[in-house]
């Protein structure tokens, strides 16, 4: 029993004597950590310097400059005066299609215009007889050559008519027997059914063309009134048209041809190709003799209208009808200068040629880009900034730009020139662009580089300032910690106003707090 009891005694003193232990460890450890070791105490101080805010971007390097030249009208490209990298001005003509037919209406319709003013001219200064015998004459001139070109007309008719009527006759007679009859026969057979068929049918109209058309001859030749000639040369043009249609499809069936020798077919070719040559210069005679007959026509009834108002008193109405008739021409002229620059590419801009498409006796298609054109003057950034920093953004304000293809350290200066007013959508968040123009010009900036962009948005100078970690906002007011009295750490917290938040760190305080105030670190 008395061993029992001291067993108890003993357990129970064992006990009371680790909680006793326990309780002493506990309350050390909490003065180590509550009173025994304070970690020391992070301060800044109120200064005066500078505070910048700075927005950062990436963009691309662009052109000031840059377009894709194209023609207005189509045809064949005539001539080239530019390469890839050359260096062009503003206005250079660097290409050009054949414009020799608009030269020479563009031409005409000037001495229209010189014609009309001197007719002008002479009517405000009034009629004298020599003016009216000089228009006279001058009528009389024209009207003379008027009727030699109607002469010469018929020698072109009769010549066209004798080329026409051997090459259908005799160069491409080998290739039939009874030609000039309703059935005219192939000598040889055609592996294309439908050629064959084309070409007897075409052979047909062809002879019953030359029988009209020889008919119509010799009554112009009997009664050759100019207006019998100017029928006959138009519907001359009629019967060569169809005999152009004959003599291709000839050639196209002897392409077909199944049963003749490689010298047969090749003297079939040559005497068709020479009807065919000869028949082309037939077309071209008679189309360049209607254009001289018309243009004739026009200086006669000129002429004539100069005599009339050169004979007529010059009254009010005569002068302002021949003031209306000389705005007809200059409009005229004015349309002729249109149609002959459309046929030209000119460069818009000073500036370098990237691109040239074309060569010289390529057929061209209007509106179709054939050569592009970047401007000489300083290169540009394109970038666009999110609509959380666009409000920081105004035009004029500068900028550093290091290019990636340069590293960090080459560093160009450059300043915002627009920011566009409407937003882009970038990754599903607004962006504004914004474009930045390089201080100069730097052989080293090239079209597409990346450039990294810091654009300094504000700045600040001689103003006090604190880590903008130190602020401490509370409803809406903020607020720091300046440090009374350093040995015991005594703090005092200031309500403080703040300017410009930089993107440095620091942030403006304009009242609330003094410089070299000792402030606790955030």
């Amino acid at each position: 029993m008395v061993n029992y009891l001291k067993n108890i005694i003993n357990f129970i003193i064992k006990r009371w004597l680790l909680i006793g232990i326990a309780i002493i460890a506990i309350a050390f450890f909490g003065w180590l950590i509550f009173g025994g070791s304070k970690p020391p105490i992070q301060y800044d101080k109120v200064q005066q310097g500078t505070v910048e805010s700075i927005v950062s971007v990436t963009g691309q390097v662009k052109p000031a400059q840059n377009i894709d030249l194209a023609f207005e009208k189509g045809g064949r490209l005539k001539t080239l005066n530019v390469s890839v990298g050359d260096q062009v001005n503003e206005g250079e003509i660097l290409a050009s299609l054949d414009n020799s037919d608009i030269q020479a209406q563009l031409a005409q319709a000037q001495a229209d215009v010189k014609s009309q003013q001197a007719i002008l001219d002479s009517l405000i200064k009034g009629s004298r007889q020599e003016d009216i015998n000089i228009a006279q004459l001058k009528l009389e001139q024209a009207k003379q050559n008027l009727d030699s070109y109607y002469s010469q007309a018929l020698n072109v008719l009769n010549d066209a008519y004798s080329k026409a009527n051997d090459a259908v006759r005799n160069q491409a007679s080998p290739l039939f027997t009874n030609a000039d009859t309703s059935n005219p026969q192939l000598t040889f057979l055609v592996s294309n059914s439908q050629t064959q068929i084309d070409l007897i049918n075409q052979r047909i109209l062809a002879g019953n063309d030359l029988t009209s058309w020889y008919a119509s001859l010799q009554n112009v030749q009997a009664n050759p009134t100019n207006d019998n000639i100017d029928s006959s040369l138009n519907q001359s043009l009629t019967y060569i048209s169809d005999i152009r249609i004959f003599l291709s499809t000839a050639l196209n069936a002897i392409n077909y041809a199944v049963n003749l020798s490689s010298a047969t077919v090749t003297a079939y070719q040559t005497s068709v190709s020479t009807g065919q040559t000869n028949v082309n210069t037939a077309a071209t005679s008679i189309n360049s003799q209607l254009q001289t007959i018309t243009s004739q026509k026009l200086t006669v009834a000129q002429d004539q209208n100069q005599l009339d108002l050169t004979v007529s008193s010059s009254t009010p109405e005569a002068i302002q009808n021949q003031e209306g008739a000389l705005a007809a021409a200059q409009a005229n002229a004015l349309y002729y200068r249109s149609q002959l620059d459309k046929t030209m590419v000119a460069a818009p801009f000073s500036g370098i040629i990237t691109k040239v498409i074309p060569s010289v006796g390529d057929i061209l298609t209007a509106g179709d880009p054939e050569i592009s054109l970047i401007g000489s003057g300083n290169y540009q950034i394109e970038t666009y900034i999110a609509e959380s920093d666009i409000a920081k953004i105004k035009t004029g304000e500068t900028a550093d730009v290091t290019l990636d293809a340069y590293g960090p350290d080459v560093v160009f200066g450059a300043k915002v020139i627009k920011i566009d007013i409407s937003a882009t959508e970038v990754e599903s968040v607004a962006t504004y662009k914004t474009t930045l123009l390089f201080d100069k010009n730097d052989s080293r900036i090239l079209p597409g580089l990346t450039a990294n962009v810091d654009i300094l948005s504000d700045r600040k100078d001689n103003v006090l300032y604190v880590p903008t970690r130190d602020i401490i906002e509370q409803g809406g007011q903020r607020y720091i910690n300046i440090i009374t009295d350093l040995k015991s750490n005594k703090t005092k917290q200031v309500e403080i106003t703040t300017g410009l938040q930089g993107s440095d760190g620091r942030t403006e305080i304009t009242s609330g707090a003094n410089n070299g105030d000792m402030i606790i670190s955030g």
